[in-house]
C-alpha cells in the first residue's frame, strides 16, 4: 500500500473514531442532579488524542502528564527510526539493528501506555461524582487510648 493510501486509511479511521467519541461524549443524565461522565467517551477520547480523556474528566494535571509521556515516546520512536534508516543507508547493519530494536521497544512502551491511559480515563469517568470526603479519623485521649473510626462514604448517586 502506498504512503498516500496508507495515510488516507489512517485518517478515515481517526474520523470514524472521533465520531464514536463524540456520540459517547455527553455527560450522562442523573436523577439526583449530579454531573456524570461517559466512561466509554473518556476512553475513546484518550485513544484519539493523548490526555483528552483525562481532560474530559477534569483531571488537567494528569492530562498534561499523559500527553507529555505519549508525545515523548512517539517522538523518541520516530528519532530511533530515522537513525535506523541513516545507519542502514551507510551499511552499518549492527548499529541499524540497535536502533531498530530500540525503536520497537519504544513502540511497545507507547502501546502499553496508551492502553493504560485509556483505562485510567475509563475509571476516572466512573468515579467522577464519587464523594471523597474524609471518613477516617484518628483520636488519642489523655489516658493513652487510641481510637480509629471509619465512616463509609455514601455515594452521591
Amino acid at each position: 500500500m502506498s504512503g498516500f493510501r496508507y495515510s488516507r486509511v489512517i485518517a478515515l479511521f481517526l474520523v470514524i473514531l472521533c465520531g464514536f467519541a463524540s456520540r459517547a461524549s455527553g455527560a450522562l443524565p442523573d436523577t439526583l442532579g449530579a454531573k456524570r461522565k461517559s466512561p466509554s467517551g473518556a476512553m475513546l477520547r484518550s485513544l484519539v488524542l493523548p490526555g483528552w480523556g483525562q481532560f474530559y474528566n477534569e483531571k488537567y494535571f494528569k492530562s498534561a502528564v499523559v500527553f507529555g509521556i505519549e508525545a515523548g515516546l512517539a517522538l523518541s520512536a520516530s528519532y530511533q527510526n530515522d537513525q535506523m534508516h541513516r545507519f542502514d543507508k551507510k551499511g552499518d547493519s549492527e548499529v541499524a539493528k540497535f536502533y531498530r530494536n530500540d525503536r520497537n521497544r519504544l513502540i511497545w512502551w507507547l502501546a502499553g501506555f496508551v492502553l493504560f491511559s485509556m483505562g485510567d480515563a475509563y475509571v476516572d469517568a466512573h468515579l467522577f461524582d464519587y464523594d471523597i470526603s474524609p471518613g477516617l479519623s484518628l483520636s488519642v485521649s489523655p489516658a493513652m487510648e487510641l481510637t480509629l473510626r471509619w465512616n463509609a462514604p455514601k455515594p452521591s448517586r
